[in-house]
């Protein structure tokens, strides 16, 4: 399953995944796991799949994401400057620029590196796409004046980059590999986030793997916009929770210096001591509210879920996905959700059983579509 950017540096991923099964044959592998890994070798070790300006091309989107993050960074620092002194200088433009450029060369190093990337991974992809790069740089910050320092750490912050880009960018996919291994008899689940092929590496970071097993009988996960599975699980509103939480916090935080102030005690030591009070008290409360959404909404739903059959589990499937596209169409949120739903079950005994899908053709005009895929299916559950 993908979500998220339907392309792989400008191949279609039903495309790509289409080609690998073909590929797979009757091969079997022990573990989901595998299975993933067998994926990624195939885009790694396929040279036809992307060519060279295949790759400088989705090395300049992600110059082009970067460097308009980081220019959405500086303008608003200068926004805030305008609005205190009424005008900033080139000197100020200047100081903003650095200033934002160190900081987010700092949050780059501090987040996680991608996968199996080769020793100097992002300085080769720099130097080898270079033109790329100074034209995304021309194109986004136009006539902002980089000082040669500037330069350099803009350079160092797009190797960084390609080394550890941030969760929030959109120019990637959600991949994830599920089912069962011929070893496994609960399903298993491997999920990545991949950010594009470069240099003939698929840059991908793990997002975790989920096992069904004795102590844990059933797992509803839902990806891309989950929020509407959120609320069926909790009982409650992820973006409300974080609205109350939010608030909380503030409270719990700002409490220990109205007190100090109260009592007309300013000295650090009391500031300290109310403060890890406040945030003892804090942590309580979400650790008890935790627990209650835990104990009386999310066990019980996978109790359930664990006992369902089968086709219970497509229907529940089907109907969490429109609950998601309904609350997209009834209000002003983009509608990423919606239209026909495929639905599939996969078990260890039947392999993947659709139990609705959706067809860009008449099926009825397309006899042969068919009778080519079944014919290319005749060894059963092998190909599944």
């Amino acid at each position: 399953m993908i979500y998220g950017d339907a392309l792989l540096t400008g191949i279609p991923w039903e495309t790509i995944i289409k080609s690998f099964r073909q590929r797979l044959d009757t091969q079997r592998y022990k573990t989901v796991s595998e299975y993933a890994t067998a994926l990624i070798n195939y885009v790694e070790n396929t040279d036809v799949l992307f060519s060279e300006e295949q790759e400088e091309g989705e090395f300049k989107l992600h110059c082009l994401e970067l460097y308009g993050y980081l220019r959405r960074q500086i303008e608003d620092r200068l926004h805030t400057l305008l609005e205190e002194r009424g005008k900033a200088t080139e000197t100020d433009i200047s100081e903003a620029t650095l200033a934002v450029f160190r900081e987010e060369r700092h949050k780059i190093e501090e987040n996680n590196v991608l996968e199996n990337l080769p020793e100097g991974y992002g300085e080769i992809l720099v130097e080898r796409f270079s033109d790329a790069a100074e034209l995304a740089m021309l194109q986004v910050f136009e006539k902002l004046p980089l000082s040669a320092e500037a330069s350099s750490l803009l350079r160092s912050l797009t190797v960084a980059w390609l080394h550890s880009p941030l969760e929030a960018i959109k120019s990637k996919t959600g991949l994830v590999v599920a089912g069962f291994g011929e070893s496994e008899f609960m399903p298993a689940l491997v999920e990545f986030h991949v950010y594009g092929v470069m240099g003939g590496v698929l840059r991908r970071r793990p997002n975790g793997e989920r096992y069904v097993t004795d102590h844990n009988h059933a797992l509803v996960l839902p990806f891309a916009q989950r929020e509407m599975v959120d609320l069926f699980m909790s009982g409650v509103d992820p973006q409300l929770r974080e609205a109350y939480t939010s608030v909380l916090r503030t409270i719990a935080t700002s409490l220990p210096v109205h007190l100090a102030k109260l009592a007309s005690m300013t000295s650090n030591g009391v500031s300290e001591h109310f403060g890890s009070i406040g945030q003892e008290l804090f942590e309580r409360y979400n650790d008890e509210l935790t627990g209650h959404i835990q104990v009386h909404h999310v066990l019980p739903i996978l109790d359930a879920v664990s006992a369902l059959p089968i086709g219970e589990l497509g229907v529940m499937a089907e109907t969490l996905v429109n609950l998601t596209s309904f609350k997209r169409r009834v209000t002003l949120d983009a509608e990423t959700v919606g239209g026909p739903i495929d639905t599939a079950v996969i078990s260890k005994g039947d392999g993947l059983v659709r139990i609705r899908r959706k067809h860009y053709f008449d099926p009825k005009l397309n006899h042969h579509f068919f009778a080519n895929y079944f014919d290319n299916s005749l060894s059963g559950e092998d190909q599944l």
